[in-house]
């Protein structure tokens, strides 16, 4: 038996044929590309995230300034003299002004290597304030000088401005990379070799962590942590990278410090 297939009656003659509902249509939905003022304020706020984030994890690089740093007599002022003029002119006095001038180096003579601007920071206590203006100006390295030969009876105290440098807020958001000198290495036994300053260095600072810890995020200080918390403070976990090595301004001797300038701000 053939399937019995249901149909619609056909229309009745004379009447109208049957209506068919068009598509109900809606309004196109507006967006914030319709708002011109909407838009300008979501792509401002991108930026604003996108610069903090850029300085947090990297800090400006724009700037062209090495600071010089350490405790005093340690040697600042004549390295400072050695990098520009190739001399440190007989100039043992304890400096108390900071010494600041833009050059490329005496032993780039002869090269069109790219100008720096040097700082010299006198180490005395009362000016190290000065190191403030210069860090918060997008320095790109530090050199932090020590006098190897007479380190220990003034471990505490180098100690207590190394951590001073490391915490400062410009240095420790941006990440600021620092050089350990350990200067005067051309006394030979009576200077003190880089690898006992280091390991010294890092057991003072790991007790000022403790110590001074509660004091960051106030003064010149930030709540940024100088290494992991729940690991002994070394030079190889800083926050910051520091590298060591041992140099002589007096004998000439400073290749390393050059080498790690130039690192910061390239010749060309």
């Amino acid at each position: 038996m053939d399937p019995i297939v249901a149909s619609s009656p056909p229309p009745m003659e004379g009447s109208a044929a049957p209506h068919l509902q068009e598509p109900e249509t809606f309004p196109p939905s507006s967006s914030m590309l319709d708002d011109p003022g909407l838009l300008g304020t979501v792509i401002v706020l991108l930026l604003l995230l996108l610069a903090g984030a850029w300085y947090v994890l990297g800090g400006s690089k724009s700037g062209n300034t090495v600071i010089l740093a350490g405790p005093s007599g340690s040697g600042k002022t004549s390295l400072f003299h050695r990098l520009r003029d190739g001399s440190t002119h007989n100039d043992f006095v304890t400096s108390m002004e900071v010494n600041d001038d833009t050059f490329a180096l005496s032993s780039e003579k002869g090269q069109a290597a790219k100008p720096m601007q040097v700082v010299d920071i006198p180490g005395n206590p009362r000016l190290r304030h000065k190191l403030e203006k210069h860090a918060s100006g997008g320095a790109r390295g530090v050199v932090f000088l020590v006098d190897s030969a007479d380190f220990m009876p003034h471990i505490r105290s180098t100690a207590e401005y190394l951590f001073e440098v490391l915490s400062n807020p410009g240095i420790a958001k941006a990440r600021t990379p620092v050089l350990l000198g350990c200067n005067k290495s051309d006394l030979g036994a009576k200077a003190h070799t880089m690898d006992f300053i280091r390991k010294k260095l890092e057991k003072e600072v790991e007790l000022l962590r403790g110590t001074r810890g509660a004091l960051q995020g106030g003064g010149n200080m930030v709540d940024v942590p100088l290494a992991n918390p729940s690991e002994p403070f070394t030079f190889a976990n800083c926050r910051n990278k520091i590298s060591i090595a041992t140099v002589s301004a007096l004998k000439d001797d400073v290749g390393p410090v050059e080498t790690f300038m130039r690192s910061c701000i390239p010749a060309k």
